[in-house]
């Protein structure tokens, strides 16, 4: 239970901090007058922290906290890209990698198409499509919105993959930190020695929340009782048996 408790506490105070910068650098992106994608790409950088734990479930409340915390300050069609295109991605990478993980067949057209949803939604609401327009105007072209969203696509699949580089940067600097509170973590697909479904975060005597751990000390200390009794009742027929 205390186990539980500590690893829960540890990924709230993450997810906290997480919201924290990813919220700072979605109101510097609406005020900033230059490098408003930067900004807004950092705000999902800052998403991955919660990660960091093996679990999704902090960077999806992290994103959903940003989300509304960003439309009560700054508005809500300002807050559309970030909720619409570039939130979500480090909550979909982190489900991706670990339910579906070497199923690119299924995970990259599945963040495609999110990507497009919200691409659309920005376009519409956002007047997006208004400021592409303008700039695709100045170089003489004027592409049809499926080209626009071809293009917008491709580019999107490469930040996703610069994405999960930079998750796995942040994650090996990370695992001293982690290990303390959460031990260390085993790949999805991996199983423990006992055949159990691990969920892929902690090796089975540290699972999140210590019942094997506890299980196996008990079982451990039963053996080892057992054990010392059975010794002690060789020695007692020994001495009877000299007697």
């Amino acid at each position: 239970m205390m186990n539980r408790r500590k690893n829960l506490s540890f990924e709230i105070a993450l997810s906290g901090i997480a919201t924290a910068l990813s919220l700072i650098c979605t109101v510097l992106y609406y005020y900033s007058p230059v490098a408003k994608l930067s900004f807004l790409a950092l705000s999902a950088v800052a998403l991955l922290l919660p990660l960091t734990v093996g679990n999704p479930r902090g960077a999806a409340l992290s994103y959903v906290a940003t989300s509304g915390l960003t439309i009560a300050i700054v508005g809500p069609v300002a807050a559309l890209p970030y909720a619409f295109i570039f939130g979500w991605q480090p909550v979909v990478m982190g489900v991706c990698t670990r339910y579906l993980k070497r199923k690119f067949y299924i995970s990259i057209p599945l963040k495609a198409a999110l990507f497009n949803a919200g691409l659309y939604g920005t376009y519409a609401l956002y007047g997006l499509g208004d400021s592409i327009e303008n700039a695709l105007a100045k170089l003489n072209w004027a592409p049809a919105y499926w080209v626009v969203a071809i293009v917008a696509t491709v580019l999107f699949l490469g930040y996703d993959y610069l994405m999960q580089w930079v998750f796995r940067w942040i994650d090996r600097r990370m695992k001293k930190v982690t290990a303390k509170y959460v031990g260390e973590r085993k790949a999805p697909t991996e199983k423990p020695a006992d055949g159990r479904e691990n969920g892929g975060t902690l090796p089975p005597t540290t699972d999140i929340f210590g019942e094997y751990g506890e299980a196996h000390e008990n079982n451990t200390e039963g053996k080892n009782t057992a054990s010392r009794n059975e010794n002690d009742e060789r020695k007692d027929e020994h001495t009877t048996t000299e007697e």
